[in-house]
């Protein structure tokens, strides 16, 4: 019985794993079959710089608005889109928001899919109240 639970457990932390294997944040760069995403830190905190390889039938997408299917997009509109950079209000970003699923761990992770679009959520549009 005991094993069972230790069993379950371990596929359970296992799965947990590997979801947590994608990298959301500003893709800031894609060079030489490399991936540069600046993810987003925990409040106070400034985040990382991950740099990742991509894999040679790596799938490109931009997220359309709710209820559209997405756009499927060439390594050179990426670029381009990175290159163009973001605005949110005032400032400017370089770089572009996205996902990059990953399979493998270590020096093996490499990208197979990448998501453009979306960003870090947040009050769009919505005013805060100072009551």
């Amino acid at each position: 019985m005991l094993y069972r639970c230790i069993s379950a457990a371990l596929v359970f932390f296992l799965g947990a794993g590997l979801a947590l294997a994608d990298h959301t944040g500003v893709i800031t760069k894609y060079d030489d079959g490399k991936i540069t995403i600046k993810t987003r830190g925990k409040k106070g905190d400034k985040g990382k710089e991950v740099t990742v390889k991509v894999a040679s039938d790596v799938k490109i997408s931009s997220r359309g608005k709710k209820g559209t299917e997405p756009k499927t997009l060439t390594v050179s509109e990426l670029k381009e889109r990175i290159k163009k950079g973001t605005k949110i209000g005032e400032k400017e970003i370089d770089g572009v928001f996205g996902t990059a699923k990953t399979k493998g761990e270590g020096d093996a992770e490499e990208v197979t899919e990448i998501i453009v679009g979306g960003g870090f959520g947040g009050k769009k549009g919505k005013e805060k109240s100072k009551d």
